[in-house]
Order: C-alpha cells, then sequence, then structure tokens
C-alpha cells in the first residue's frame, strides 16, 4: 500500500510494519494513494521500511506452515508478495530513501520529523525470534540467495 503525507510518500513492503506504518501516517492527516507495485505512485518523496532479512523470511515460513523445514522453504517459495526479481526490498528501486525497521521511530523523527507514536499491528501470531528458525546452514544459505537484501541491510 503507498500513503501520502504532504510531500512524503511511503511505500510499504509486505511484513515489514507497513500496516501500522500506513494507519500512523493516515490518523496523522495522511491519505491512502493505492497500491504501491506499479511506479505510478506520483510526485514526492518516497521512502519505504526494510527489515533484518532474516527476521521477514521468519515471518514468511511461519505463516506457510505447508513447509515443514527451513532449507526447502528459501529454495523454492517465491509468494509475489514476498518478492519479486529474486529481492525481498523490491520497492527501495522506486525509493529516495528507506528507513531501517530496528530503529523505525528513531529514524522517522530524525529523517522526517515525525514524532507519532508506532503501534504494532498485524504481529504474526505463533512467532517466535527469528534466530529459533535458522541453523548456520540456513542462514548461509539465506545470505546467497537473498545477498543485494542482506548488503542492503547491512551497509547500515
Amino acid at each position: 500500500m503507498a500513503v501520502k503525507l504532504g510531500n512524503i510518500i511511503f511505500l510499504g513492503h509486505a511484513r515489514m510494519a507497513s500496516t501500522a506504518i500506513s494507519e500512523m501516517l493516515i490518523r496523522a492527516g495522511g491519505e491512502r494513494i493505492g497500491p504501491n507495485h506499479e511506479p505510478w505512485f506520483g510526485e514526492g518523496y518516497k521512502f519505504c521500511v526494510i527489515r533484518n532479512p532474516l527476521d521477514v523470511l521468519a515471518t514468511w515460513f511461519v505463516l506457510n506452515p505447508q513447509w515443514k523445514d527451513m532449507s526447502s522453504f528459501l529454495q523454492n517459495y517465491n509468494h509475489r508478495a514476498m518478492r519479486r526479481n529474486g529481492r525481498l526490498f523490491y520497492l527501495v528501486q522506486y525509493c529516495d530513501d528507506y528507513i531501517l525497521y530496528d530503529h523505525l521511530e528513531e529514524e522517522l523523527l530524525i529523517k522526517y520529523g515525525a514524532t507519532l507514536n508506532l503501534e504494532r499491528v498485524g504481529v504474526t501470531p505463533g512467532k517466535m525470534d527469528y534466530h529459533h528458525y535458522f541453523s548456520p546452514e540456513n542462514v548461509a544459505l539465506a545470505r546467497l540467495i537473498y545477498r543485494k537484501d542482506f548488503a542492503l541491510y547491512e551497509e547500515n
């Protein structure tokens, strides 16, 4: 989903606090301007949120219980909302900036002057800390498959 507040446009990746951020911006006077999956979203300073790729992958794994092991999931799962062109952070190419999920409220304040409290919405039921789901071999496999996303996340 895409939300515009003033000259700022938020483009939300699935499973990266997109609902919570969108609702926060709408409460502050923003408006939903449509889906963000097409580069039509207009003029403005666009930003998105990126999250630890292992945490994102663990969320998708928990939401798809038909996969019994992480290795098979990593090698075979390819839901359109999860990744496009082999990327978890497929909207970054359309954005002027991105914010790390780990420091979301602080970065919103520093970069945009937003002092709004972010409510947790849509927390994945039954999900444990992402470390629980990954063996060292699966971490290496995830890093290989999503190397561009890990590089982007880790450069900050």
